[in-house]
């Protein structure tokens, strides 16, 4: 893995930008010891093994998500859940990703007990749902304006096939409702109210 490091771009713009010829490896490599002999007595040593190849692996390639997803799983392992938080972070998940990418962390941050996050997320990305089911509206009016009525069927069969059939949003909603009653806070009575204990 050191070696394919040489082969990388000198320029350390292009460096930082670019997916590292040895990410692959890396990958494979925490997929071999994870996976291989899960029984053994060294199955936790293999964890942090793994952490260690995918700390130094992102230091040298931090655009790579396939690197942070795969770290996020070990940490969550390792019950380091806010370590796997800061990793989905600077992921960098932008729009439609948010859906897909979501459904992945939502399960390590509810079981690690950072509810804030989860409902972070779920509010994200319902606010993200609400954005686009406003906007498919819009382009389909635009589109049917402009007399491409093909791309208006487009809009709408999209929002209504994939976005409104998204398990995430499900998911999310249901989370919601589940880590209410967890995050509530006591609302202050008045002077006058009476004490419901």
């Amino acid at each position: 893995w050191k070696a394919s490091l040489s082969l990388s771009p000198s320029n350390e713009e292009e460096k930082a930008q670019q997916l590292q010829p040895g990410d692959d490896l890396i990958l494979l490599a925490v997929q071999q010891l994870l996976y291989s002999d899960s029984s053994s007595n060294s199955y936790s040593s293999a964890k942090f093994v793994s952490a260690v190849l995918l700390e130094s692996a992102i230091e040298h390639s931090p655009d790579n998500a396939y690197l942070k997803f795969a770290a996020m799983d070990v940490y969550h392992q390792l019950d380091a859940t806010s370590r796997s938080w800061d990793l989905f972070q600077k992921v960098g998940i932008k729009h439609i990703q948010l859906d897909s990418c979501s459904f992945t962390a939502l399960p390590y941050l509810l079981k690690g007990g950072l509810y804030n996050e989860v409902i972070e997320v779920s509010t994200s990305l319902l606010r993200f749902q609400r954005g686009t089911a406003r906007d498919c509206g819009d382009y389909s009016s635009r589109a049917m304006d402009a007399g491409t009525l093909s791309k208006a069927n487009e809009f709408m069969t999209f929002q209504r096939e994939k976005m409104n059939r998204s398990l995430t949003l499900q998911f999310c909603k249901g989370l919601i409702l589940d880590s209410a009653p967890l995050l509530a806070t006591a609302v202050p009575r008045m002077k006058h109210d009476d004490d419901p204990l």
